[in-house]
């Protein structure tokens, strides 16, 4: 042995794999094979015999062996294995990845100063559309759905210059997973001087990273 690793072959030039169990080190894969012949690998492995001595009267709660002192390190809770760890970590990579991508900002600083545009639902796509351009000299408004008024705030003039309207569907482009994600604007408002959108499934979005609704998705934003 050799810098803690194991070698063979005339020339020591093979390295075998170090084996433990529950932190112990037992031996290289030759040394595995014959607690198997044994009759002992099985017992060891469900935590019913010592792999330092063999003691049979192990049991899985025993953080030590009675007979020889050695000391059981549960490596990984409970029955999870690797491959189950491995797939829980991906998944939370992904909720991650979701909604905290792009070093984009997830929620607005308490000291930035920003104006947001309230969704509102009584108004369809073309009204609010023509409603923005009404604040800078366009077309009259489209006239709105009888009922109850709702008092309007003045937009920033700024966010006059929004590409896209509340309630409109888009898609955003995604880095971490390289694809085109439909989403709807539920906000506009300004962060650093620049508009930014507030998307069903990301906040301040910036407008480079968001295309009008296509059927198709595209490789990669324009």
């Amino acid at each position: 042995m050799e810098d803690r690793r194991l070698q063979t072959g005339g020339n020591n030039d093979l390295l075998l794999p170090q084996v433990f169990i529950d932190g112990n080190y037992v031996g290289n894969a030759s040394d595995l094979q014959g607690l198997e012949d044994d009759g002992l690998l099985e017992n060891i492995l469900l935590r019913k015999a010592c792999m330092q001595c063999g003691y049979s009267r192990r049991d899985p709660g025993m953080t030590q062996c009675p007979a020889c002192g050695a000391s059981y390190q549960e490596i990984l809770p409970g029955e999870m294995t690797i491959s189950q760890a491995l797939q829980e970590l991906a998944h939370q990579e992904e909720d991650f990845d979701e909604y905290y991508e792009d070093g984009e900002e997830e929620f607005p600083e308490e000291d930035a100063v920003t104006q947001t545009v309230t969704k509102s639902l009584t108004e369809f796509p073309e009204e609010r559309r023509a409603r923005m351009a009404g604040y800078s000299g366009g077309a009259a408004a489209a006239p709105e759905k009888s009922g109850p008024s709702q008092a309007q705030q003045p937009l920033d003039p700024a966010l006059e210059t929004a590409k896209f309207a509340l309630g409109e569907q888009v898609q955003y482009w995604s880095d971490s997973k390289n694809r085109w994600m439909d989403a709807i604007v539920e906000g506009i408002r300004l962060k650093e001087g620049h508009v930014v959108y507030d998307l069903n499934c990301k906040r301040g979005a910036q407008a480079e990273k968001i295309q009008s609704y296509q059927n198709e998705e595209d490789v990669s934003p324009s």
